[in-house]
C-alpha cells in the first residue's frame, strides 16, 4: 500500500482550502480500500468530503484522484519567473543573458497531476513556497545550463527545484510559521519533509527517480551533515 492510501490531515487541509479559489474535481470515484464509494468522479470537491476521509484509507492516494482547473503549470511557472525577474533586480542580473534560456528550459519540464496539484497548494501558503521553489529551480537551471547538461537532465534540475518542497504540505503548518524554537518532536516533523517529497515524486508520479534524489538531499551539505 502507498504512503498516500491514508489521507494526511495538513494536505487534505491545503487542497480544502484551494477550493476557495481554484475548481477541483474529482477525476475519478474516490472509494475506500473496501471500494466503498466516498465521492463520485466529476463533482467539485468541497470541504464536506473531509469528514469522509479522515477516518479511512483509501484505494487510490487522494493526490492521483483530483483535477485541479487553472493551477500551477509550466506556463504558470514561466509567467512566474518572468515576473520575479523583474521584481528583483539581483535575480535577473544574476541569471545575466542566460534568462531566456533558462524559461525555455522550465517550459519543457512536465508537471504530472499529483505534482500540478500540490503545486497549486503552494501558491496558497503563507511561507511564499511558490515563488522560493521558482527560484530554486531557476537557479539549478542556470547552473546546468552553464555545465552543458542534456535536457533531460535540465528537466530533473527544474522539477527538483520546484517540488523540492512540496513535503512542507504534509507538515503542521504552525511548525513552519511559529517563530519561537521548536520542541525536538516539533523539528522532527518539519526535518522529515524532504522524505515525504520523495515519496510523492515515487509513489505519485512518474518522473525519473533522480528527482526525488533531488529533493530527499536538498537540506544535506557537502560533508554529509544536515538532513
Amino acid at each position: 500500500m502507498s504512503t498516500f492510501n491514508v489521507v494526511n490531515q495538513h494536505c487534505l487541509n491545503h487542497i480544502s482550502n484551494l477550493t476557495e479559489t481554484h475548481e477541483v474535481m474529482a477525476s475519478e470515484d474516490i472509494c475506500d480500500e473496501n471500494g466503498m464509494k466516498l465521492w463520485a468522479k466529476g463533482k467539485p470537491v468541497s470541504k464536506a468530503l473531509q469528514e469522509r476521509l479522515l477516518s479511512r484509507k483509501l484505494r487510490v492516494p487522494l493526490e492521483l484522484t483530483l483535477e485541479v482547473q487553472g493551477g500551477a503549470s509550466k506556463e504558470s511557472v514561466v509567467q512566474r519567473a518572468r515576473e520575479l525577474c523583474d521584481q528583483e533586480p539581483d535575480l535577473g542580473a544574476l541569471l545575466g543573458l542566460g534568462a531566456r534560456s533558462v524559461f525555455a528550459a522550465l517550459a519543457e519540464a512536465p508537471v504530472e497531476k499529483a505534482l500540478r496539484l500540490l503545486l497549486t497548494c503552494t501558491q496558497n501558503t503563507p511561507t511564499g513556497c511558490f515563488d522560493h521553489a521558482v527560484k530554486v529551480s531557476m537557479l539549478a537551471v542556470a547552473m546546468g545550463l552553464r555545465g552543458n547538461l542534456p535536457q533531460r537532465e535540465l528537466d530533473t534540475l527544474v522539477i527538483g527545484g520546484l517540488a523540492h518542497d512540496v513535503g512542507e504540505l504534509y507538515v503542521n503548518p504552525g511548525y513552519l510559521t511559529n517563530p519561537r524554537q521548536l520542541s525536538l518532536t516539533e523539528w522532527q516533523h518539519v526535518a522529515v519533509h524532504p522524505l515525504i517529497g520523495q515519496k510523492v515524486i515515487t509513489e505519485l508520479t512518474t518522473l525519473n527517480k533522480d528527482v526525488g534524489l533531488i529533493i530527499a538531499g536538498h537540506h544535506e551539505h557537502e560533508d554529509g551533515s544536515g538532513y
